[in-house]
């Protein structure tokens, strides 16, 4: 009965979200707030009821670690990076790292385990402490170089109208996937907010006053490789695709 009653709930929490942070039995946690999480995560906070914690990263390329970084350390990887440098000459060490296919057999076995995964990785030998709300499916990426933290949906639009176009003294090079992309429609309805026929009789005023649409690549990782290499250059990728050679600006 316990275990169809674990069902239950999982099938509740997976209409929320599809990540979750997750503890070993032994802290007998239940619940905490992102605050205390993120003082685990950054070692300020590192026993509970007389258990040491080991707070546990998945590698730094994973999708999963960057959404855990982004909403709860509130911290790029770059300023990850600059925050445990310092924190090693004061004697501290980052949190060790797993990767997704030993996580969860680490968290159940390790006294003081607590880590982030996906839902459906989970077994019923941990505690679902944290759940990683409105698990965004798409981000705008922007390379580097930029220095770009956040931007709003408005900016983005601006920027892929190209009614903006530096930023930080650096011209803007925006950068669309491919016309029949589904991840191009949903930003196009859910950022530009224009149909596809606004959009061809926009661009067709434009390109009398000389301006040219966004180059058209043909898939995620084309997107990503050229964001990396070119200064300046912004695109949108679904999230699965993201690794840490460039920074996310926005998500939705």
């Amino acid at each position: 009965m316990k275990y169809f009653l674990f069902l239950f709930l999982m099938s509740v929490i997976v209409q929320a979200s599809n990540y979750v942070v997750v503890a070993n039995k032994s802290l007998h946690l239940k619940k905490l707030k992102e605050k205390e999480l993120k003082n685990i995560f950054l070692k300020k906070y590192t026993m509970h009821n007389g258990i040491n914690i080991f707070p546990i990263n998945l590698p730094p390329n994973s999708a999963i670690r960057k959404r855990f970084e982004k909403k709860i350390l509130k911290m790029s990887h770059h300023r990850m990076k600059t925050y445990w440098m310092k924190e090693h000459y004061l004697g501290y060490h980052e949190p060790e790292q797993k990767t997704f296919e030993k996580l969860i057999p680490f968290l159940e076995n390790k006294r003081g385990a607590i880590s982030y995964t996906r839902l459906d990785a989970l077994q019923k030998d941990v505690d679902i402490i944290f759940v990683i709300k409105n698990n965004p499916k798409i981000v705008v990426i922007a390379n580097k170089k930029l220095h770009l933290k956040n931007i709003t949906p408005i900016q983005a639009k601006t920027i892929f109208l190209k009614k903006v176009k530096k930023m930080h003294n650096i011209l803007l090079v925006p950068v669309n996937l491919a016309i029949l992309n589904k991840e191009r429609k949903v930003f196009e309805k859910k950022i530009l907010q224009l149909s596809r026929s606004k959009l061809q009789q926009y661009w067709t005023q434009e390109h009398a006053l000389g301006e040219r649409p966004p180059v058209n690549l043909l898939s995620p990782q084309s997107v990503l490789s050229f964001v990396k290499k070119i200064d300046g250059a912004i695109g949108y990728i679904p999230i699965d695709a993201l690794n840490d050679k460039v920074d996310i600006v926005y998500e939705f």
